[in-house]
């Protein structure tokens, strides 16, 4: 009889002192030692120190030896996240040894079909494991540690690298964006409120309507091949412009075809000021909802708009749902990446080119951005004989490092920006016709620039969103007054005489009233500390706390004064 190609992995007896244990055959390979299959994961996990708020990621578990022992080490708040790679292995552990920890509530396993999604399952509330138990919220871990619980991972270390740094960066990546929302979140569900009735008198994005070439500026030094180059003819390109490059390409000359806002401060009104200094024609902005408002009022000859989806959150999905709101972009934190996420959308189709200069996220010691752009030129006017021009400081920094360009010369960066160039590779290194045209600056991950096709021309027709602007103004109307008679009943509440009804307490529906309310308002409490908790303390049981609630009660009045703007 002819023996299978790839026969299923198998239990193997051992002999000698460990006898009544078992090893695994599985293509030619065992799985532990043939004579001691429990001894090295035991030495391994008990020399392991688990911190609270750990998430463990036991790779290739097959007959779970040491997870009994694991699971018995761990620390408040930590989980146990079993990953199998291999199918054959995966179902094999799920037969020997899956219903002994079936109903554990701190381990939980996936299924090798859904291990793509593993940032998605870390950062998303409601996510589920391979047999449907809830996994731990977003924010509950801290940290990422990695246990080989079998040599199979030796069968693909690769991929195993792989899935320990994705899990690592979505952990790191909520706490990252948790600080950024405790410093702005507030501020971003402002302007989205302030900006809404922009809508009525905005034009759709082109979507899929460009057919020239197209050409995404930043801000970084490698943007003066353009901004510094009167022999450089953009006008073969559709434009698409970083604000804070605007200042630059116009002294040059140079309107963009489109300037793109997502700044939600004030600093960024720096650019379309010295801009507007140079006598030229008005701008076409896309401005992110929840970016700064006024410029397109001010500035713009025209404009479209795009939305952010900068948190997940119940108030948004609501937004989503009343079909007013435009196209919806990733959260990205960078304008540079925005602008070739929307060049990307524009084009026709994927045979149109688009070329990106001026994404550097890096810098020569001593000039951050390109000549003209508005960090430059306050840095001219700041030179004084005891001041040399220059900004050598950013370049030693703390948290400043050294890193090789594209070009071989040392340029320096920091996390942020070298963190924008990982979010870079992974949202467009595998975009077809995407080319770098930068001469520095850190590797996009993406081909260098090759001469550009012929240009053809341009071809497309603006559009509002709406056949008739009153059905919008009046969608947005209807939202405006909803949440606002949502939160004056919040404010009705919060300061009445019973300002913290107990759980489960009858007060007319009170309490419960209190809690719908609060569950579809996130911007009134996702920038506190604890934000990310919050809709979870809303759908329990437990009293709220009365420093909580007056925390939310001081927030209503600042977002009833905007929605009433």
């Amino acid at each position: 009889m002819i023996a299978p190609v790839n026969p299923p992995p198998c239990r193997v007896p051992v002999q000698g002192p460990a006898g009544g244990e078992f090893s695994v055959l599985y293509q030619n390979r065992y799985l532990y030692s043939k004579y001691a299959p429990s001894r090295a994961i035991l030495r391994t996990v008990s020399q392991l120190d688990i911190t609270e708020n750990t998430l463990i990621l036991g790779f290739s578990p097959a007959l779970c030896y040491g997870l009994r022992e694991l699971a018995e080490k761990l620390a408040p708040d930590c989980f146990i996240l079993l990953i199998e790679t291999s199918a054959a292995l995966y179902d094999f552990f799920v037969e020997t040894c899956g219903a002994d920890f079936a109903g554990h509530p701190a381990i939980g396993w996936i299924r090798p079909g859904d291990i793509q999604a593993i940032s998605r399952l870390l950062e998303q509330s409601g996510a589920v494991d391979g047999k449907g138990k809830p996994l731990p919220p977003p924010g509950t871990f801290r940290r990422c540690l990695r246990v080989d619980l079998s040599g199979g991972t030796e069968m693909n270390p690769r991929l195993y690298e792989v899935i320990h740094q994705t899990a690592d960066n979505a952990i790191s990546r909520f706490w990252k964006n948790r600080l950024t929302l405790m410093r702005f979140g507030r501020l971003f569900s402002r302007n989205l409120f302030k900006n809404l009735p922009l809508l009525v008198d905005a034009e759709r994005l082109p979507i899929r309507q460009i057919t020239k070439p197209v050409l995404v500026i930043g801000a970084g030094p490698s943007a003066e091949k353009i901004c510094q180059n009167p022999g450089i003819d953009v006008s073969r390109f559709y434009t698409v412009a970083a604000d804070t490059v605007l200042p630059a390409l116009r002294k040059q000359g140079i309107t963009p075809d489109l300037t793109v806002q997502v700044e939600c401060q004030r600093a960024v009104e720096q650019a379309y000021y010295s801009a507007a200094s140079v006598p030229k024609k008005k701008l076409c902005l896309a401005f992110d909802l929840v970016s700064l408002p006024g410029a397109a009022e001010k500035f713009a000859s025209s404009y479209y708009c795009f939305f952010t989806e900068f948190t997940p959150a119940r108030f948004i999905e609501r937004l989503k749902s009343q079909d007013f709101l435009p196209v919806i972009l990733p959260p990205m934190g960078s304008v540079g990446l925005s602008a070739t996420y929307i060049a990307l959308l524009l084009r026709q189709d994927e045979d149109i080119p688009v070329f990106v200069t001026g994404l550097d996220f890096s810098f020569p010691a001593g000039k951050t951005h390109c000549r003209g752009a508005p960090s430059h030129t306050r840095m001219l006017l700041n030179t004084t004989r005891l001041s040399p021009v220059g900004n050598p400081e950013a370049a030693f920094k703390p948290g400043a490092f050294r890193a090789k360009g594209k070009n071989g010369e040392t340029a320096y960066t920091d996390a942020a920006l070298a963190g924008y160039c990982e979010s870079f590779k992974a949202l467009f290194s595998r975009s077809l016709n995407l080319y770098d045209a930068g001469s520095s600056g850190l590797s996009l991950g993406i081909q260098a620039a090759e001469p550009a096709p012929t240009p053809i021309s341009l071809k497309y027709q603006k559009q509002p969103f709406f056949s008739k602007k009153e059905k919008i103004q009046e969608k947005i109307r209807q939202y405006v007054a909803e949440e606002t008679t949502a939160l004056g009943e919040l404010k009705a509440i919060l300061t009445g005489p019973r300002q913290t009804p107990e759980a489960g307490e009858d007060t007319g529906g009170k309490t419960v009233h209190l809690r719908e309310l609060l569950k579809d308002r996130e911007y009134l409490y996702l920038h506190f500390p604890e934000g990310y908790r919050i809709p979870l303390l809303l759908t329990g049981d437990a009293p709220l706390d009365i420093s909580l609630l007056k925390r939310i009660r001081a927030e209503i009045d600042g977002f009833l004064k905007v929605l009433a703007h």
